[in-house]
């Protein structure tokens, strides 16, 4: 992890010379906003310290969620936002006194990835499978058949639609969504694949599997796996294979990019409930478009599109807040016709006025969003500390394999990062991801 060591420092530095100068770049400078950059610095540093894949994630999530998008946006286009943001508006004091808040659960996640955290063998199953490797390709072979079914005929893509009920599709989603990826990542660690092999055939997966769900994530974790391959077999004398898998990465990013972005714009105008007739005029479309805040552009992938900022500026300013809130919201169901977020939090929500009888869509809090519904700063940090202390403790003992490592930690950030709908069924997905992690490390006997 020496290469990351490195890429954290640069990043703390980088950070540490934008504070120095923040106060004649921003306008609309404030002490919360410095402070909070002195909690990122301290968090990257904590991160850089005692590194692991998880905490390098969530750290790097969270950074671009919050303070990068704060940034930009002031430096850009200030006191604009293309998600909703509920009550908030926009004073400097508010925005103020809601980063000194943020600041303080930054400082305590940065105190909780300072912990040590042992490692442990769990023995979760005395059931001994052998595996054999034939098994292993026709399991493969099926997996990437169900996710070009999946593609072709749409059952289930992330996001995007959420209304299939019955046990099956429970099933069929912990196999597209679980089971596969930490199967095929496994795969890669358990068996005598070539190095050279090993990251073109995990980054077609990840494309497929991206396309098949319509997830953005491909772009962000492709490039993250990149990264990490070569700091884990870093043989930098041979850098023309580096550049050939770079080369693949960007070829298919931006044509699942597109793909993604394109579809999922496509499918909202189709199913919203202001319909633009063919006399609307030019303005009166772009106006719908702002409105829709579905930007298909390059800056909204590396700007809007990260979770974290606009949730945390609507619940903070949300009137209502309290122990009930934060109970109901804790409680809230799968499958509904509209958010518990749309629907109480953002009141001028454009998803209010979208058809939802066959694709859901929502706006996600965020897990530091989430945490401010009690309105009681000490309930948040407990909150906060509670998930992420056993989610650095839990994953302090996966250890089995680098790529299923990877492809573990980078499931749990990307799902601790968007937290906020339907909190429970995250808790059973993050359950089901470790007894998966386990059951294909510990469990299996692999043939090699």
């Amino acid at each position: 992890m020496k290469l990351i060591d490195k890429y954290l420092i640069t990043i703390i530095l980088i950070i540490s010379l934008f504070s120095l100068f923040n106060s004649i770049l921003l306008r609309f400078f404030n002490f919360g906003f410095l402070l909070l950059t002195l909690s990122f610095i301290f968090l990257l540093y904590s991160v850089a310290s005692k590194p692991n894949i998880f905490k390098i994630l969530i750290s790097l999530l969270l950074f671009l969620g919050i303070w990068l998008k704060y940034f930009v946006r002031s430096l850009l286009t200030p006191g604009e936002f293309n998600d909703p943001v509920g009550h908030f508006n926009y004073s400097s004091n508010l925005v103020s006194e809601i980063f000194i808040n943020i600041a303080f659960i930054i400082f305590l996640i940065s105190f909780i990835f300072n912990c040590n955290y042992k490692s442990y063998n769990y023995n979760i199953s005395k059931i001994k499978i052998n595996l054999n490797f034939n098994f292993q390709i026709i399991i493969i072979f099926s997996i990437f058949l169900i996710l070009f079914v999946n593609y072709f005929y749409e059952i289930d893509y992330r996001g995007l639609n959420t209304h299939s009920s019955g046990f099956w599709i429970y099933f069929y989603k912990y196999f597209i969504h679980i089971l596969s990826p930490i199967f095929i990542f496994t795969f890669i660690d358990k068996n005598y694949v070539k190095d050279n092999l090993k990251f073109p055939f995990l980054c077609l997966f990840l494309f497929l599997y991206a396309m098949s769900i319509n997830s953005r994530s491909f772009v962000f974790e492709g490039f993250l796996l990149l990264i990490f391959f070569i700091s884990k077999f870093g043989d930098f004398k041979n850098y023309k294979k580096y550049l050939i898998f770079f080369l693949l990465y960007l070829i298919l990013a931006i044509t699942n990019f597109y793909y993604v972005n394109s579809t999922r714009y496509a499918i909202f105008l189709s199913n919203n409930n202001l319909q633009l007739s063919t006399e609307s005029t030019f303005n009166d479309v772009k106006t719908y478009i702002k409105k829709t805040s579905e930007n298909v552009g390059y800056y909204s992938l590396f700007i809007d599109r990260w979770v974290g900022l606009e949730p945390i500026f609507a619940i903070y300013s949300y009137p209502n807040k309290s122990i009930e809130t934060f109970k109901d919201a804790i409680l809230e169901k799968k499958d509904s016709n509209i958010s518990f977020y749309d629907s109480k939090i953002i009141h001028d929500s454009t998803y209010l006025e979208t058809n939802n009888n066959n694709i859901f869509y929502q706006n996600i809090p965020g897990i530091i969003g989430f945490s401010l519904y009690p309105g009681n700063l000490f309930i948040t940090l407990i909150f906060i500390g509670l998930i992420f202390y056993s989610l650095c403790f839990l994953l302090g003992s996966i250890n089995s394999g680098f790529f299923s490592t990877y492809i573990v930690s980078f499931m749990i950030a990307w799902r601790i990062s968007h937290f906020g709908y339907a909190p429970l069924f995250t808790f059973y997905y993050l359950i089901l991801i470790f007894l998966t992690y386990y059951f294909l490390n510990k469990s299996l006997k692999w043939k090699r």
